[in-house]
């Protein structure tokens, strides 16, 4: 089950990193 849970986050962390690399970074 740790096993499953591990790459459910690293899937997630994945589609986060995609996310923030997609937007748009204007101060």
């Amino acid at each position: 089950k740790a096993l499953a849970e591990t790459a459910a986050l690293l899937v997630l962390r994945k589609k986060l990193d995609a996310f923030w690399e997609t937007e748009p970074e204007d101060d």
